[in-house]
Order: structure tokens, then sequence, then C-alpha cells
């Protein structure tokens, strides 16, 4: 069956076309299937599909109370696996960490062969990093420069062939600085013996599905384009095609017949090269370049002859009816025209709080004005929940610390019954690393962070502290203290002992103080032996004074503990096989936690992941190839900071999470929090990088996507879109620029009839909000133009910080001064001071002074004295 392709404006019409997809008839056991973009994306439309299908019927409208079953999502980067999954061997070779171990294996034998993959090896940091990295590379080259792959297939060194203007083909060779790339491709390919992924897509024959409807993406690529048609022509199990069905998004229809008119000729299987398009007169000047990545799709399909039709639904009433600048700006992008509102600037309202950009001094005071900025929302719009409400971040694994900080607590609601009420934000960080939401996974990143390094005392105790360690060796926080105390007392700092610490750049063999060796030797020392004058007895180790025997009980694990990873650092000098590390780390992991933990299975899955991977990656002996511990150490730490993958997207709660996962559902209320320069700043690309180097239509960009996600989330947002940014500087309160796309975005509210605003000689925007440096200052609690910029009322909800507030404009509490009688100050015998308190004072005044004037027990009254 034909390829059918169209477009939406926006993900929310998905939901029609999936529903009429999957009430069509047909086996009830034959699953349905259906490639939508993101995780997140799945998760909105599985709950809105489960309003309509199945559903009971209640006075013309659904009862929202159906179900979605049998029915298979899947992501664009399985699309191949429909085509080839019958050709595919059960321990793929090519997928990417076999790849890796086998190129390990080929590179363990250029020892002394080319000077090139000697120089990758340096560049990378080990072998195994190269081989990673080399190895995510040609995974990238299969899927977005499949045609150049088919050509390295045919022993033909060349980069993907291209289409001209005239949409001919043109061939374009390897450089010979890139030569090796190819040469190692095919020496790979030869040790895997199995067509690589491209070709073997080319020769599979199905069968097919019944019907795959992908919808949701904004484009496709030229790979992507081949396999769906390749799919539609395939015969299913009942000897018809494939019913293949795409939506794509594309928010702008007259901007679509715009683009057709300059669309290239047609050069099937071919991409034409990128190239600067020519901009229309009458668009805004800003949705069509933020629009590029879009146009460049529309233009890759026409280069393959397919023709795209345009669903266009009406707009609900409610939507119309809008003219909040949010709605007048959805509307500017869907038009494609430039807005209608002059540069008079009478259209805008202060009061529309619809759009705001908030400038914070730093990612903390962004979480604290984001959650007041929410509980704004909460109150001005009507029967607003918080699942309606989603925190958007390009950093958010910086940002969610402080957002589980801020939204943790309580603040006053309005008066209920005669009574305050109190309200917590509920809230949940999802997208995040596997070593922030499994134990396991923490403690093991804790240790390889720890093996080879400098052992601080930190890194130590984040590993002795560890949950995890001390309920198998059954430690409170009385031993903690106790280990602390001991620690600090013995002056342990840095390295298990002094050979070692060589390796951590001291340049001298023998130097023990203040190792962790010769300090456990101290606090052992003395606790068997009686206090004395401190001098060296045993080993010439000087003991520890005022520890008793009673003592060594809560010393014990912190000795075993330190113990247990000495024999790893001690290990981590040397190269072994990978499986041998992951062994060698699963007994590390056994003793400190217990062999029988639960919160273990998360860790010992990842390394037996990365163990059978190279048990079953093709070779001579890539299982047994040594790899230093940096390498291994670098890689897991990679893997342990990757996404799950698994968690909620879609709760009762306020959802905050990365820009991927949730990107284009529509919410009523849309945070982008931390959208700072460094943080959606394009990235250095790479320079080794075959598909970086030929810029092909419809190739990713960086500098596309990042405005384009800020699009995504001006057209995801109903009613509300909150922008946090740190704009004014921590160090000397000065106005900082704002990011490029922000910048723009304040541009494109200009030309919808915002008006300047000035502050301080400053001239901002007026959806711009000045925060002070400090959640109590005074300025978020006062309204109007002696506020906080651009608001009417107070800002802030936080009732300490109000006390706060107060207290500081109030003098300071007078100094409290003791009557001392005469007579009896007459008749009071001074003090003696002894010899050895005044030898003392003179060299420590410090702790004499807390000591004996402040009257505070430090625990240092017996220690020995400095020398």
């Amino acid at each position: 069956m034909p390829l059918s392709i169209s477009y939406v404006r926006s993900l929310d019409e998905v939901i029609d076309a999936a529903a009429i997809f999957l009430s069509r008839e047909g086996d009830l056991f034959v699953p349905q299937r259906i490639v939508v973009p993101t995780a997140g994306a799945k998760a909105w439309l599985v709950a809105e599909l489960a309003k309509r299908l199945g559903a009971k019927k209640a006075n013309g409208s659904s009862g929202g109370d159906g179900i979605v079953a049998n029915v298979v999502f899947s992501y664009p980067g399985t699309i191949s696996a429909l085509i080839s999954a019958d050709t595919r061997p059960p321990d793929d070779p090519w997928e990417v960490e076999r790849l890796a171990f086998t190129i390990l294996d080929v590179l363990a034998k250029e020892d002394a062969g080319k000077q090139a993959l000697r120089q990758i090896v340096q560049r990378a940091g080990g072998p195994l990093l190269a081989a990673r990295r080399i190895a995510d590379r040609f995974d990238h080259y299969h899927f977005r420069r499949s045609g150049m792959i088919l050509e390295w297939e045919t022993g033909k060194p060349n980069l993907s062939p291209e289409a001209n203007a005239a949409g001919s083909r043109v061939e374009r060779p390897l450089s010979q600085r890139d030569r090796w790339q190819f040469d190692l491709w095919r020496e790979v390919r030869q040790v895997i013996a199995e067509p690589s992924p491209p070709a073997r897509e080319r020769t599979a024959e199905g069968p097919a599905p019944e019907a795959v409807l992908v919808a949701g993406l904004q484009g496709l690529s030229l790979h992507q384009i081949a396999l769906l048609e390749r799919l539609a022509e395939m015969p299913t199990t009942a000897g018809q095609g494939c019913d293949v069905e795409v939506l794509l998004v594309h928010p702008s229809s007259r901007l679509r017949q715009v683009w057709v008119e300059q669309s290239p000729p047609v050069s099937k299987d071919l991409a034409p090269a990128r190239g600067e398009p020519q901009l229309s007169n009458t668009a805004d000047p800003l949705v069509e370049p933020w629009l590029r990545g879009t146009r460049e799709s529309q233009w890759l399909l026409a280069s393959q002859g397919l023709s795209v039709s345009h669903r266009d639904s009406a707009p609900s009433p409610a939507a119309t009816a809008k003219t909040t600048l949010l709605a007048q700006m959805q509307k500017t992008v869907a038009s494609g025209e430039q807005p209608q509102t002059d540069a008079g600037h009478q259209n805008f309202s202060n009061a529309d709080q619809s759009v705001r950009i908030h400038r914070c001094h730093d990612l903390s005071r962004q979480a604290e004005v984001l959650h007041e900025a929410i509980l704004h929302a909460f109150r001005e719009l009507p029967e607003l929940a918080p699942h309606e409400v989603v925190i958007l971040s390009p950093q958010i694994a910086k940002l969610a610390p402080h957002l589980e900080a801020v939204f943790n607590r309580e603040v006053t609601g309005a008066e209920q019954a005669g009574q305050n009420a109190q309200l917590q934000l509920p809230l949940l960080v999802a997208d995040r690393g596997i070593r922030e939401v499994s134990p396991g996974a923490e403690l093991l990143a804790a240790i390889i962070e720890l093996a080879g390094s400098r052992c601080s005392v930190d890194a130590m105790l984040t590993v002795a502290t560890h949950p995890l360690v001390q309920a198998h060796y059954g430690c409170d926080e009385g031993t903690i203290d106790s280990w602390q105390q001991c620690i600090e007392r013995t002056k342990i700092r840095w390295g298990f002992d002094a050979a070692r610490r060589r390796r951590g750049g001291l340049d001298c063999d023998n130097l023990p103080a203040h190792t962790w060796r010769l300090g456990l030797e101290r606090m052992l020392l003395g606790a068997v032996m009686p206090d004395g004058d401190p001098e060296p007895v045993l080993g010439d180790v000087v003991p520890l004074r005022s520890v008793a025997t009673a003592d060594i009980q809560s010393l014990a694990p912190l000795i075993t503990i330190v113990g247990v990873l000495d024999e790893l650092d001690s290990e981590s000098a040397k190269s072994r096989p990978v499986g041998e590390w992951c062994d060698l780390l699963e007994r590390t992991l056994g003793r400190l936690a217990g062999e029988t933990s639960d919160d273990l299975a998360t860790p010992l899955l990842e390394l037996d992941s990365l163990r059978q991977a190279a048990a079953t990656a093709r070779g001579s002996a890539p299982a047994d190839v040594p790899v230093p511990w940096h390498d291994l150490k670098t890689m897991l730490a990679a893997r342990l900071a990757a996404p799950v993958g698994q968690q909620p997207l879609r709760t009762g709660v306020i959802t905050a999470t990365s820009l991927i996962p949730l990107r284009g559902v529509p919410f009523r209320v849309v945070c982008l929090a931390g959208y700072d320069d460094d943080a959606v700043a394009p990235q250095e690309r790479d320079s080794e990088d075959l598909a970086e180097r030929q810029q092909l239509l419809g190739d990713p960009d960086r500098g596309l996507e990042v405005r384009r996600q800020l699009l995504d989330c001006l057209l995801a947002a109903e009613d509300r879109l909150i922008i946090t940014c740190t704009g004014m500087s921590v160090k000397n309160n000065e106005v900082l620029p704002l990011a490029t796309p922000l910048a723009e975005f304040t541009d494109f509210a200009a030309r919808h009839g915002v008006p300047p605003l000035q502050q301080n000689g400053k001239t901002f925007s007026g959806i711009e909000v000045i925060h002070p440096r400090h959640a109590c200052s005074r300025k978020n609690f006062i309204a109007g133009a002696d506020g906080v910029l651009g608001t009417e009322e107070p800002f802030s909800h936080d009732a300490a910080a109000l006390a706060t507030a107060h207290s500081l404009g109030q003098p300071a509490a007078p100094a409290v001064v003791a009557i001392v009688d005469e007579a009896q100050d007459t008749d009071q015998q001074h003090e003696v001071i002894q010899l050895d308190w005044l030898a003392e004072f003179m060299n420590d005044p410090l702790w004499p002074y807390v000591r004996k004037t402040l009257g505070i027990n430090t625990w240092r009254d017996d220690d020995e004295p400095a020398g």
C-alpha cells in the first residue's frame, strides 16, 4: 500500500487520527503499532486515547473511562526493527556496545600499525574510550549516512552521494585524512562477517506489520523516509502491503504552501546539500528562521517525490476567543505572517501575565521564583490542576536539587474556616540519571570515582556513609560522628599510603603524613595503648590519645571499609579485561553493601550488561583485551549518568524534566527554567565526524534545535508560559545579556505590542521581570513601581521570608551589659594563668579562646599540643 504522509499543526491534533487508526476493523489479537517521538508523548497519547476508546458515552460526550490495550508504542530509532526484525541475529554484532568491543579487538592488533589509529587512542584517553567513541560514530553513520555505508560495503571510500541543484547524483570521495575511518570500518566489517544495518534493511523481505502509524514527529531523515517506503512495500502475513500512515507536526499551513514553490527537484534516494534559503517578505522575521528545520524536512520529502497534505482543523471557540499575548504569538506562528500590532504598543496590558521572562541571579533563585510564579498561576487560572503544569529545563540535573528543596516546603494559603490553610505544591523530577534513582547505582558511582583518585576525606566518607554501607555494617550517627572526629584529630587528608601519593602528583617516596594508613594506625594504637606523652612506638607511629578500648567497635567498620577500597585502589593501577573489572567491582559492592542487598540489582545489571557485551562481541578475543581502569571508570560513569528512560512523565503532580521527553506535549502552564546561555549554546562539533562535515538537507543542527525547543514551549502552553533565566550577575548585580534565542523572543514580543521599560538606565522588554538577589528582599512584598519590575502586586508568598524582611528593617537589638557589683569584683580572686596555658595560647590562640573564654568543649581538650 502507498505511504501516506500528512501534516498537523500541533501534537494535540494527532489524537483524532490515532483514535481512528486504532478503531479500524482487524484481528483483536494482533497488536497495533504506533511510533511516537518521545516517552512523554507516548504517556500523554495513551492517557488521551483512553478518554475516547471504549469509553462510556454520556450526554453525547465521552466519559473518559476507556482503555488502551494491545498497542505497541515505539520510537523513531526502532523503525529499522520493523523492517529487518527477522534478518537480525539474536546477539546483533552491530549493536553499539558489542561493536565497541569488536573495534577494541581490532585496535589491539594495531599496536605497531597505523599512526592515525594510535593518535585516535591518545586523543580519546585510552583504547576502550577510543573504541566506544568510534562505535558511536559508526552507529551514527548507519542511521544518518546509510548511503555512505552502502558505498563502503562495495569498497568505495566515498562520502554519502548527494544531489546537485539539478537533482543529479554527485559522488564525493573521502579525503586522505579521513581514509582511516573507511579502512577501520572495512576491517570491522570483515571481523563481524554480517551485513551492516543499511545493507540488511535493503535485503529484508518481511513479513511486515498490518499497519503502522507514525505520529507527532517534526520531520523525517532520508534514512527514515527510505525505511517507511520499504515498509509500505513489504507484504504482511496476509499477503497485503503494510498500511503506513505518517502525521508530522507543521505549525503553519501557509508557510508550507510558500515553501512548496521553493522545493528542490526530485532526486530519489539522494539528499540535496544544505543551503541558505530565501526568506519570505511577508512572514515574521523570527518565525521562518525558527521553523527552518521544518522547512528542510518538507523539502527533503519533496526531493523524494512524496506529496504531503495538510490537515487543517478548525480551532476551538475557546482558543479563538483568547486575546492574551500568548494566544497572539501562537496565531502569528500558525498564520506565518507578521503580527498585526504595530509599534505603537497600544494592545499590551501589564495585567496580561500569559508570557513572562524572569531574570534571576542563579539557579537556586530561579527555583524560588518559579515556585512563586506557579503559585500565582494557581490563584489566577481557574481550576488549574498540578498535572496541568510542567517544568522543562535544559539543565535539569543541576536544577533538580534546588526544585526539590523549594517545592518541599509549605506556604500559607487563604483563610478557611478561620484558619490559615497550608499548601505544598507536589513535584516529581523525572528524566534523571540512573545513579539519582537507584541507591546501588549511586554507591557504584561513588566507588569508581574514589578508586584511582587522590582518595580525599570527602570521597572516602561519601562511600563509607552511604545508606547501603551504613545498613550493612550497622552504623548509626554516633558511629559516624566518632569517625569524623578521629579523622580530624589524626589530620587525615588524602592518599592511602605514601607510595600511592606519587600517583596524585606528590614527588616524594616516603611521606606518610596525613594518609589513611597512618591515621588508622594511630587510631588503633591509641585504643590499645595507655595514654602518655606523644612519642613514636610501633613502626614509628604516634598513638592517638584519648581513644578508649570500647571505641574499637565503632572504628572497626571504618577500617574494614577503607581496607576494601584500598584493595580496589591497588588493583586500579593495573590493566585487565573488562570482565575481570566487572567481577572486581561486583565483589566490592557485595563486601560494602551485602551480597543479598536488593538495592544492588541496578548496578549489577549494568555491570553484567557490559560483561555480556564484551563476551558476545565478534573478534578473535575482545573479552580478553586488557584495558586501563581509567577507561572503564569513564565509561561506567557515563552509563550511570544516563537517564533511566522509564520514569513517570504523566502523573497527578507537577512534572519537571529535560526538554526532550515532553517536547510539544500540551500543558496549561509551561515553565522553561534554566534557559541560560551556557546551557543552550551550540556544542563544539566533532571535527572527525563525516556527517558533520557533509551537511545535507534534513540533518540535525544544534542551533536550530535550541530555537525550535523554545518555539515548542510557546506552542505547547495553553494559558501561561513562564521562563526563568540567569539575567543578573551574582557578583555585582549587573544586568547580563539574555541567551540569543531569548533575546530574539523579546523582539518577537515587541512586534506584538509589548513596550520597552526602563530601570536604572537599562532597557528591558515589558515581559521581563527583574528579581532581587534574595527571597527575603523587601521588594518581593511591595506592589507597584517600588516593587519588582512589571508586577502590580506583591510577588512572594513566603511568610518566613516576609518575617525576615520585616526584621531587616528594624534597628538592632540593644546589647545586654552585665552590671557587676564593685565590691564583689574587688573581693573576687583572679584566676592564676598556668605557664602551659600561656604557651598553648601563644602557639594557637583560637582554641584556648574557644575553650577557656567561651567555655565550648570541642573534644580537642585532650588532644596533644601542636609541636
